[in-house]
């Protein structure tokens, strides 16, 4: 296993070390076009924290579901979060919602059906 700080970096990462796909992978190196112009290095900070938050595991993270301005003011969608260091959210409901209250009621649903791990689930 890697020891150097930053291994949970490395695309297919777990703590068996099993190689796997990541979402960027799959996208073929292509950053989501939410996500252009933030940035790089403050995304992956986040992807850390929401690595460890997941188990210290890759992928989406159980249960936090957002709500995401897509145009501001005018579109709201609902997201995912997750621990990729390279787009640390998804959009998961490609409907487009024009206030944040609708959205938010999708997210909370999600959040009731595929809880957080932690806390007894």
């Amino acid at each position: 296993m890697p020891t150097d700080p930053d291994r949970w970096r490395t695309p297919g990462f777990t703590p068996s070390a099993k190689v796997r796909p990541t979402d960027l992978d799959r996208r073929g190196g292509k950053r989501p076009d939410l996500l252009k112009g933030l940035d790089a290095d403050k995304l992956a900070e986040f992807a850390q924290v929401l690595f460890q938050l997941n188990g210290f595991r890759r992928g989406p993270v159980k249960g936090y579901y957002v709500v995401v301005e897509t145009t501001p003011g005018k579109e709201w969608k609902v997201g995912q979060l997750c621990a990729d260091p390279d787009a640390p959210l998804r959009i998961v409901d490609e409907r487009v919602f024009d206030n944040s209250d609708e959205a938010l009621k999708v997210a909370e649903s999600l959040r009731e059906a595929d809880p957080p791990r932690y806390g007894g689930a």
